[in-house]
């Protein structure tokens, strides 16, 4: 059985909500951090090498790092739900978004947290604002990608208490 090691405010909760919406059956452990220092405790750092989250075991298998562990998931449960082949027009797209928001959305929001600490100023906007044009959003629109069920793998789920 599946084994998702879930510590609190980490990338896990993305893999528990994965699971919920493939409807995968799943055992959660789940690990509270340092309230001080808000590290992950020694047991959860001791499943893997670098003590990073989320894990997941599945039988003798020990993976880390949510974008492996989504790829993982969906291409040995999913049945072909939540993602597009190679082979699909929106595949490149597809990958695009379901990359943005772990790779940029989160370093820029990750940023804004920071420099909030430093200065009341800086807006979720100013960090995010483009450098340059882009023809995301109207082509985003023109095909409808954010009514699709596919798109659900990309978006971030709400934390788990």
């Amino acid at each position: 059985m599946l084994i998702v090691h879930h510590l609190g405010k980490s990338q896990s909760e993305r893999v528990v909500w994965l699971c919920e919406e493939l409807e995968i059956p799943y055992e959660l452990k789940c690990y509270a951090r340092d309230a001080k220092t808000m590290l992950a405790p020694a047991d959860y750092k001791a499943l893997h090498s670098i003590g990073s989250a989320p894990v997941i075991n599945d039988g003798g298998l020990v993976l880390a790092e949510s974008g492996a562990i989504v790829d993982y998931i969906v291409a040995k449960y999913g049945k072909g739900r939540l993602t597009l082949g190679a082979g699909d027009p929106d595949f490149a797209p597809f990958l695009y978004w379901f990359h943005f928001a772990n790779g940029t959305l989160q370093a820029n929001l990750g940023r804004l947290m920071i420099l909030n600490r430093l200065s009341s100023r800086t807006t979720i906007r100013s960090c995010l604002q483009p450098k340059r044009a882009s023809t995301a959003p109207s082509s985003l629109s023109r095909r409808g990608w954010a009514k699709r069920s596919i798109w659900r793998v990309a978006r971030s789920p709400r934390p788990i208490s």
